[in-house]
């Protein structure tokens, strides 16, 4: 039998290691006595003499009897740098002489005279009188250890257990002179009493405070910068779950603030408003000497000695490129000597929430759907939610009375409370042991933190142990080492996500659903029947199916050496070693709607692992010459980290699976892996210089090279400089009465330079990222750049920063006051700028940005009251900080950025020249539209005159309740009427304050402490995202705030309508003018939702009470028996409210507690995960894959969708409003231009240019030197192919054959197109002399460019070129020089026909291309994927998988219903126009093809399509061999170029070259037209022989084969025949829809053969139907069955079908009415505004707009088309 395993619980395996590393560091040490060196001279003295040298050299105080030490005893010692024991051992070595360490203070004596069963207090004996006495402390409580001398003497003894001393041979009028670290020397007169109580109080020392600063400590009286300390007493006070938490408000212009309120969420901290607008401002944490990630938030509140956080440049620059946004230096808590110590620390707390929103009541709730549908006009679907009959007069009219008494006075679900309703716990524990002897110091901390969230799945806990450990090697030697482990486990990603479902959701389901079932189910499918835009999901089974986990491990350690050497000099080394490992993982057990959207449980796992090493070496030297002190600090450090990650998603597990336990139950879904290095070695120096203990300097200096900048650009010099006065040190003041009132009064200034980089990596190079090109319908890997282009010229954002600081201490300290005003310019900022898209990329990060922080910081720290019982103390800080952005360069002088609350709400920050950091902006409102704005036309109102609007709208849309904009800028409409848009946007809000603070009070009273901690801010506002989305209108059934039941309304309550008369309405709203009021229902202020408006603008300031402690600390007397040396139970709320303008109260929280006490080679880091162009084209194999990347701008959807519409084949279904519809009716504007096309294109032509320069710059030889010349000429021609599609569309265009970064600019203005033609023509002829034929098999598919495709680009290239295309004047860009026309020089036209002629019959004559036997073969196998026929498909662009695959087939092909199972959705946008379908002779095998005379609905079943739904044909999923890859990608590829365009290019251009049809030309046509009648030569009719009739010959059969493949439009324009085309088009239309001639015998009615569609490769190219000019009767399809089988039906094909079960999404919605009787004798809308906004001249090119549409480039600027 299998024995079980045996599994240690966390808790036992944590105690082993703290006991491990116990036993195993506890011979390590270190303390004063070790680290004090002694010198002294070899001369003979005597032993009282060498006793006084070392208490003049250290802060050592020797206590010994006359009789027992022989002080006069000559000896003689030659001392260098030897600590105290080991002088001591010389001195006394050979003699009866033992001593004693406590503190510091030395007793000596005989070896017999200390005894170990005293209380380890030597008491001095000598003969006389004797005095005795206590001391204690201002509490009562005893000083253990205090020194008691007699004055004037070396008769002294020290205080026992109890406090208790006794001295001997004191005299009736001597002086007592009692003392101990931490308090004040008392000085007593004896007087002839011979028993004493003496009282203590503590001792502030504030000068003699230690500050850490950089690589060093400096007593706080020395220091000439700005610091401010917080001990970690003082944080330990606050029960939070990290450091940064407990440090808010503690510490003057440090700002912190909580992400979120959810347990784990992270913090931000920023230091005097930060430096920088768009890279990081975290400042760096320092643990102990060493750079740490998130330092405040991975280490225990409770292993914290103290925190110093550096502000001002003369303290950070000594941190050089990281101290520009502050520096935290963070010291923990070391082990002492002496007796073993344990130390507990704990609490635990209770969460709940505070308060909760107020929502709309039931009633209201009811109401206002009532109102949302009405406005809507479905009345419908309000009625299927509460029920009645909305066809009934009386439904509306008792539609109030009925809704208040079905819901008034109930309430409804209380979401609020189904998911925050509960409580949470959080508890803390730490324990640490501290031990030590003379030679080791040991401290080891555990602790454990467990929080809790109040929503289910959420909380965070976490394990840390941490030990410390200094020693004594040798005798100058000193070794220090400190080593921890953190793990925290995160439930639910840090935040609380539930509030928007907890507002939204709605509170009855009305007679829909029960209040069961919206409680237990996820209802949002059934929801979106109403609406599709539906967003609101069930948050209990969201939170309770969804596990989001992250586990972290972070293991640190570091170590370092201190050798002292010579005099004065002292060398370090130190190292430290930081892993960390983050799993997190997502996972959806299959019961939310995303699940089902996605089918079924889905999950992701992201895994990153960090490592990083430091080295640092420093040398410092100090030396004393009388009144100058002089200190030096050289040092030189490195600094590595190494950043991996996976990120792998999941999805379609089974019902039954084992979660992310098991990912082989599931299909892989995404995939991805990343490595980033960054390395940074710096070399600094520090001067300190102390004259005279008052005047004071410091100079630093440090050079810092990062990997994160180039090579040129990698090092940075960051000096600064500080000087201090100690003014109260001067004889003028000590001497003067001021003196006694401030006996502190330094002055300080300071000037520095600091840097930052802490940005992104490798943003100076340009990102090669892996991407596919899929050829042969697989992934094929390629490299392709990023959308961010390089710049080799990236350097530092530095920080200029004066500081001008004032300390005082006043009446001995009791006040201490610090003052600093700073200065900080930061200047050369990066910034991500958008430059020219006809560069191939979007962005480039420059230094352009310049900003300045101003401000002021005061601290105050009091001791008010201090008496025997009572102390009250006050510490206090506020700080004022201004910013204003100096400058940024480019073409705006300012730098937008977007917030988004998730909530579909958003605000806009920008930082403008001339303004502060953190200004809102966005539409400024005046209430609504009132009545008084609009004017009573009958049963409706219009908006009056002089009233503004938005520009561009119509004035009908308008109605009272509306939101009003303010114009800002002053702009009219042409009648003078005030009218806004975007351009009125405005600055509505600042986030930053006036000021901020912290203000705390402690009060004590015997063992009783109370204190109250304060944090406070002004002036700031806030954008409150909650209040805009939850206030409405966006979608029905959502609840809102309560505010929404005040909003203006246009239902009337009496008739249950919405009410026209405006008097009726201005009753309805009383308070129609107050400017606050909420607006109404209306569809149109949905816009509020997501537009950044004033209202939501509200004042941030407030008022925090931070915490409430109270706490008793028992007496020592009490716990001494139960070996306890204090202990301490105290509870504290967490913040229990906050003033604002409104009292907001805050989630409350309860404790209960216990307390017992080689450089270039070094920063030469390239990428490993994503590479450069040097990398890329280190290797043939590499290279090729840049060049596989190049093709994915040579199609795009844009080309076959937006621009392909608008022509004599197809037109768009879209709305009228639509940029699709706009660019299919020639409605030009930049909405409708195919930006796709322009940024694509220019996105290739910049990899080809880059390609070309890489590969040309090769050095290679045999096969790889071939295969880089082949690859040259793919560049040239997908470079060439690229620029012809600009033209085609955009005419003349930017133009550059030269990468990015080798231009000078990135401006660029347009080049004439002659120009760019000749250019891609010689491309294309060099490019066919070296490419290879595509049976060379060099090629393994044509989805890549050989010389047979490369000749049929050039032969197209050169048509368009000789064509015609719109003109105008580039130099005046005047409207009246627009014309169509070819090139003026006739023989250049007859030339480009030439090598027109001549490409194709290259290809001809090779004789490797042919024509398929079938046109339907041709499109088969594109649809079925991975079948290929190059002998006709000469190069088709590659089209599968997730990364590139676009929507062929989706929106331009067969319609499948919705819901169809087998094939999935497509939803048709572009259909065939009817008259070119009935174009088609009836036996033309192309027109079934190219037209889809049917549609699939859900069952399979083949419906056949009415004329206003001819579907596009060549592009069905039916056809595939299988399932797509996603519904939006369906793994079809586009022909570029067939055989066929070839045959017909050749005829064409014979045709132009010979004034007439060659017999080659003649062949060439009949070709193609003999295929498409099924090689029947009697069907093809006669070949034209005239030039003309042959050119229109050509014309009408290139529309036949090589319709909706993407060349009409502009084949068209080159034959300038598109304005005559689309003319005759349109008139053709009404004609057909009027059944005139020629259309008066096109039949009515359709019957046809019913087919069903079951199988991939569905065999079906269209239905066998016969036409009517009359309904069919039952006995003429009876007809129809016998003759030709199967089932038969009809369809009226001049309107639209109804279909059962069919919506907007399907079959029936893409249709519209075809007829005009049909349609009520009046032409359906779609004909009327076909190629409505068409202007000869004009429309024949798209605009080019200088918009951020389509291509921020100022060289274009002035160069618009001349029409637009």
């Amino acid at each position: 039998m299998k024995k079980p395993v045996c599994k240690l619980p966390l808790s036992l395996k944590i105690t082993i290691f703290v006991l491990f590393s116990f036993a195993s560091l506890l011979y390590a040490s270190n303390n004063y006595a070790q680290r004090t060196m002694l010198n002294i001279s070899s001369q003979t003295r005597t032993v009282s003499e060498v006793l006084t040298e070392i208490e003049k050299q250290t802060d050592f105080t020797f206590f010994y009897n006359n009789k027992q030490v022989d002080l006069k005893r000559k000896v003689t010692l030659n001392v260098k740098n030897e600590n105290v024991f080991s002088v001591l051992k010389k001195l006394f070595s050979g003699t009866n002489t033992t001593y004693k360490v406590l503190d510091k203070n030395i007793i000596l004596s005989e070896k017999s005279a200390i005894s170990s069963a005293t209380k380890e207090v030597a008491i001095v004996q000598q003969v006389g009188r004797s005095v005795k006495g206590v001391v204690v402390d201002d509490k009562g409580e005893p000083v253990i250890g205090a020194t008691v001398m007699v004055k004037g003497s070396t008769n002294g003894t020290i205080t026992d257990f109890d406090g208790n001393f006794i001295l001997n041979d004191v005299s009736s009028n001597a002086s007592l002179i009692v003392s101990y670290v931490g308090y004040v020397t008392e000085t007593i007169s004896v007087n002839g009493k011979s028993s004493f109580k003496i009282v203590m109080k503590e001792d502030a020392k504030t000068l003699e405070e230690v500050v850490v600063i950089g690589y060093g400590v400096v007593k706080k009286r020395d220091l000439t910068g700005s610091s401010v300390s917080v001990t970690g007493a003082d944080l330990a006070e606050v029960p939070v779950t990290n450091a940064a938490q407990a440090l808010a408000g503690k510490a003057a212009g440090v700002n912190i603030v909580s992400q979120n309120g959810a347990p784990g969420a992270e913090v931000n901290i920023t230091v005097r408003g930060g430096t920088s607008i768009t890279q990081s401002t975290t400042p760096i944490y320092i643990i102990d000497g060493f750079q740490s990630e998130d330092g405040l938030k991975n280490i225990d509140v409770n292993d914290i000695k103290t925190i110093d956080i550096l502000k001002d440049a003369s303290t950070t620059a000594i941190y050089g490129a990281r101290g520009s946004n502050g520096v935290v230096l963070i010291t923990t808590k070391s082990g002492s000597s002496g007796k073993t110590t344990v130390n507990y620390n704990g609490y635990v707390s209770v969460d709940w929430l505070g308060k909760k929103l107020d929502l709309l009541n039931l009633e209201q709730y009811a109401k206002y759907q009532y109102e949302w549908w009405t406005l809507a006009g479905e009345m419908n679907q309000y009625a299927r939610m509460f029920g009645g009959d909305y066809t009934d007069d009386g439904f509306y009219t008792g539609a109030w009375s009925d809704i208040e008494q079905t819901y008034g006075g109930r309430s409804g679900i209380d979401w609020q409370d189904k998911i925050f309703g509960g409580s949470a716990l959080t508890q803390s524990h730490n324990l640490s042991l501290s031990t030590g002897t003379e030679k080791t110091q040991v401290l080891v901390s555990y602790n454990n933190m467990s929080q809790d969230g109040i929503v289910k799945n959420h909380g965070y806990y976490r394990n840390t142990i941490r030990t410390k450990v200094n020693s004594q090697l040798w005798k100058n030697v000193r070794f220090d080492m400190n080593s921890s482990f953190n793990y925290a486990k995160t439930l639910g990603g840090g935040s609380y996500s539930g509030l928007k479902q907890a507002i939204l959701r709605p509170e009855t389901g009305g007679i829909l659903f029960t209040d069961d079932q919206l409680i237990n189910e996820e209802l949002n499918t059934e929801f979106r029947t109403f609406s599709n835009e539906y967003d609101v999901y069930n948050p209990l089974i969201t939170n309770d199916a969804i596990i989001n986990r992250k586990l972290s491990r972070i293991f640190s350690v570091n170590a370092g050496v201190d050798i002292d050497f010579l005099k004065d000099f002292t060398f370090r080394t130190a190292g430290s070693y930081n892993w960390a490992q983050i799993k997190t993982t997502n996972f959806d057990d299959g019961r939310t709607a995303n699940a089902q959207l996605k089918g079924g449980p889905y999950g992701s796992i992201d895994n990153k692992e960090r490592y990083a090493y430091q080295w640092t070496n420093t040398l410092n030297w100090k030396h004393t010459f009388e009144k100058h002190d002089l200190g030096v600090l050289l040092g030189h450090e490195l600094y590595y980290t190494n950043t991996s990650g996976t990120e792998t998603a999941y999805k379609a597990f089974p019902d039954t699976n084992f979660g992310l336990n098991d990912i082989s139950m599931a299909t892989p879904d995404t995939w991805k892996s990343s490595l980033e290095e960054n390395a940074l070695l710096s070399f600094f120096g520090r001067l300190n210089y102390t004259f005279n203990d008052r005047y004071l300097f410091t100079a630093t200096l440090r050079a810092d090279g990062s990997s994160k900048f180039a090579e040129g650009n990698r090092w940075g010099y960051f000096p600064s400089a500080a000087a201090a006065w100690r003014v109260s040190e001067e004889g003028f003041w000590k001497d003067n009465a001021i003196g006694n009132v401030v006996n502190n009064f330094k002055l300080r200034v300071g000037y520095g330079t600091t840097g930052n980089c802490n940005i992104d990596n490798y943003m100076y190079a340009t990102a090669y990222n892996a991407t596919v090109y899929p050829v042969g319908n697989q992934e094929t890997a390629a490299l392709a750049p990023g959308s961010t282009v390089g710049n080799n010229n990236l350097k530092w954002e530095k920080t200029v920063s004066t500081n001008i600081g004032l300390d005082l201490g006043l009446w001995g300290n009791r006040v201490n006051l610090t003052l600093d005003w700073y200065n900080n310019k930061s200047d050369d900022l990066l910034m991500k700028v958008a430059i020219p898209t006809s560069t191939g990329y979007t962005h480039q990060y420059q230094n352009i940005g310049s900003i300045r922080n101003r401000g002021l910081e005061i601290a105050i720290s009091s001791t008010n009251i201090r008496n025997k019982h009572f102390t009250w103390t006050t510490d206090f800080n506020i700080s004022f900080n201004r910013s204003k952005v100096l400058r940024i360069d480019g073409e705006n002088e300012y730098y937008q950025t977007s917030v988004s609350g998730g909530t579909n709400s958003s605000v806009l920050y920008r930082a403008i020249v001339g303004h502060s950091l953190g200004e809102m902006y966005g539409y400024k409102t005046n209430g609504v539209y009132t009545t008084d704005d609009f004017v009573q036309n009958g049963d409706k109102y219009v908006l009056k005159d002089g009233v503004i609007y938005q520009k561009g709208s119509v004035k009908t849309q308008y109605k009272p309740g509306d939101i009003k904009y303010v114009n800002t800028t002053g702009q009219t409409d042409d009648k003078g009427t005030p009218v806004y848009n975007s351009d009125d946007m405005t600055v509505i809000g600042n986030a930053n304050p006036d000021f901020t603070g912290g203000f705390k009070n402690t009060f004590s009273y015997k063992g009783f402490d109370l204190s109250v901690f304060m944090v406070f801010s002004y002036g700031n506002d806030i954008f409150n995202m909650s209040t805009q989305r939850f206030v409405g209108p966006y979608q029905p059934y959502q609840n809102m705030l309560a505010d929404a039941a005040n909003r203006f309304t246009l239902l009337d309550p009496r008739t249950g309508k919405e009410a026209m008369d405006l008097n009726r309405i201005a009753e309805l709203n009383p308070n129609q003018h107050d400017p606050n009021i909420l607006w109404s229902i209306h569809n149109d202020n949905r816009a509020a939702i997501t537009t950044p408006l004033d209202r939501f603008v509200e004042d941030g300031s407030y008022l925090r009470i931070s915490t409430i402690t109270l706490g008793y600390t028992f007496p020592k007397k009490w716990l001494s028996k139960a070996f306890i040396s204090n202990l301490r139970l105290y509870c504290t709320l967490n913040n229990p409210f906050t003033i604002t303008k409104k009292i907001v109260y805050y989630i409350a929280v309860a404790f209960l507690a216990i307390n017992f006490s080689s450089c270039s080679d070094f920063l030469d880091l390239p990428s490993k995960s994503k590479t450069d162009s040097e990398s890329v084209f280190s290797s043939i194999d590499k290279a090729e894959m840049a060049v596989l990347a190049c093709y994915t701008g040579v199609w795009m959807q844009d080309a076959w969708y937006k621009a392909q519409n608008g022509t004599d084949e197809m037109w768009s279904t879209e709305s009228n409003s639509n940029a699709n519809n706009y660019a299919a009716n020639y409605v030009l504007n930049d909405q409708s231009c195919p930006t796709g096309i322009y940024t694509t294109s220019y996105s290739s032509i910049e990899r080809c240019n880059s390609c070309l320069k890489g590969l040309r710059a090769m050095s290679l030889s045999g096969e790889d030197e071939r295969k880089c010349h082949i690859y040259i000429a793919e560049c040239l021609a997908v470079r060439a192919t690229c620029f012809l599609n600009l033209i085609r569309y955009f005419g003349d265009v930017p133009y550059s054959t030269v990468p990015v970064l080798d231009m000078t600019t990135f401006s660029s203005s347009r080049v004439d197109r002659d120009e760019i033609y000749d250019g891609i023509i010689a491309d294309l002829q060099e490019a066919v002399e070296v490419l290879p034929w595509y049976s060379e098999g060099f090629f393994s598919t044509p989805e890549r460019i050989s010389k047979n495709a490369a000749y049929g680009l050039l032969a197209r290239t050169a048509l368009y070129a000789a064509g015609y295309a719109l003109h105008w004047d580039l130099n005046t860009y005047d409207k009246s020089t627009l014309q169509m026309r070819r090139p003026l020089d006739e023989s250049r036209v007859r030339k480009l026909y030439t090598i027109a002629d001549e490409a194709c019959k290259a290809v001809i004559s090779k004789g490797e291309n042919s024509l398929l036997s079938k046109y339907e073969d041709v499109f088969r196998a594109l649809n079925e994927g991975g079948v290929y026929n190059p002998e006709e498909v000469m190069f088709e662009y590659a089209e599968f998988g997730n990364t590139t695959n676009g929507r062929v087939g989706y929106t331009n092909g067969l319609c499948i219903h919705a819901s169809n199972a087998l094939y999935g959705k497509t939803l048709p946008l572009q259909l065939i126009h009817p008259t070119f379908y009935l174009s088609f002779a009836d036996d033309d095998t192309r027109r079934d093809v190219t037209v889809g005379n049917y549609s699939i609905d859900a069952a399979g079943n083949d419906i056949a399509v009415p004329y206003g739904a001819l579907n596009l044909g060549k592009w069905r999923c039916n056809w595939k061999a299988g399932p797509r890859t996603a519904t939006l990608k369906t793994d079809v590829n586009w022909p570029i170029l067939r055989y066929s365009d070839v045959l017909l290019m050749y005829a064409e251009a014979e045709n132009y070259l010979n004034n007439g049809p060659t017999e080659a030309a003649k062949a060439a046509y009949e070709q193609v037209r003999l295929r498409a009648f099924a090689g029947d030569a009697s069907r093809i009719g006669t070949t034209p022989s005239t030039y003309d009739t042959f050119f229109k010959a050509i014309v009408k059969e290139r529309a036949f084969e090589l319709a909706t493949e993407g060349w009409r439009r502009t084949d068209l324009i080159r034959w300038n025949l598109l304005a005559e085309t689309l003319a005759e088009t349109k008139a053709n239309t009404e004609k057909l829809a009027m059944r005139e001639v020629p259309y008066n015998e096109v039949k009515t009615y359709r019957a046809y053969k019913e087919a069903t569609s079951t199988s991939w490769k569905d065999p079906l190219v269209g239905l066998t139907y016969i036409d009517f000019d009359h309904q069919p009767t039952e006995t003429e399809m009876s007809e129809l069955v016998a003759r030709y089988g199967g089932t038969w039906n009809w369809v009226n094909m001049f309107i639209t079908p109804n279909i059962a079960g069919e919506t907007n999404s399907g079959i029936a919605g893409q249709s519209k009415i075809l007829g005009y009787k049909e349609n009520n004798n009046t032409l359906p809308a779609w004909i009327t505004e076909l190629y409505r906004g068409f202007i000869k001249n004009q429309a024949e090119l798209y605009t080019l707009s200088t918009t951020a549409i389509i291509d921020v480039n100022p060289g274009l600027t002035g160069q618009q088309h001349p029409a637009y």
